[in-house]
């Protein structure tokens, strides 16, 4: 509504944009503040009532997956030592990070040139020539294939993480996975 013109040449409702940054803000306030007052709820809850959530008795698969988690994240750690990691792995790595650096300094330096100006009011006939892809210009192209292929290297990375934890625990000897007890939970928490 803010960039409606009237018949006059000016705005139609001047007040639309300043009203939508004040819904923005207070959106953003209330969501801030409600993530918080449910952070101190579960924390007050397990600093007063730790007794009671002690003797619940907690589900025994829920248990061993955890004790797996547990496991599973250990292995995970001593895989991913950047001393453990090979040379090939860690240019991979490397090499997201700079790509995707180099797609947020793209977008951010040069963002008008990333991008065609476009606004809830327009049409993709009149504004876009009828293509929604003119939306992008080369230059954003670029900055989104840098940031594909970043993702696709952090994904070769996680994949290879994954395999390697898999033979290190295949290949460790197993020992007991204890179920946690209802007063170890609060360490997860």
């Amino acid at each position: 509504m803010g960039s409606k013109i009237g018949d006059n040449g000016f705005d139609e409702f001047p007040f639309a944009d300043t009203m939508g940054a004040l819904s923005s803000a207070f959106a953003a306030c209330a969501m801030i503040y409600f993530t918080f007052a449910a952070a101190g709820s579960i924390q007050d809850t397990l600093e007063n009532d730790a007794e009671e959530l002690a003797t619940f008795e907690l589900d025994q698969e829920v248990a061993e997956a955890d004790a797996k988690a547990k496991k599973y994240g250990a292995a995970y750690d001593k895989v991913v030592i950047w001393g453990n990691v090979p040379f090939l792995i860690k240019m991979i790595l490397i090499s997201s990070a700079y790509l995707m650096l180099s797609c947020c300094y793209l977008l951010v330096i040069f963002g008008p040139l990333c991008f065609e100006d476009y606004d809830l009011m327009y049409t993709i006939s009149e504004n876009l020539g009828g293509d929604w892809k003119n939306l992008v210009l080369p230059l954003g192209r670029t900055a989104l294939n840098l940031f594909a292929v970043s993702i696709l290297s952090l994904l070769i990375f996680r994949s290879w993480a994954k395999s390697e934890t898999t033979k290190a625990l295949d290949l460790s000897i197993p020992d007991e996975e204890k179920p946690l007890k209802g007063s170890e939970v609060k360490n997860y928490v």
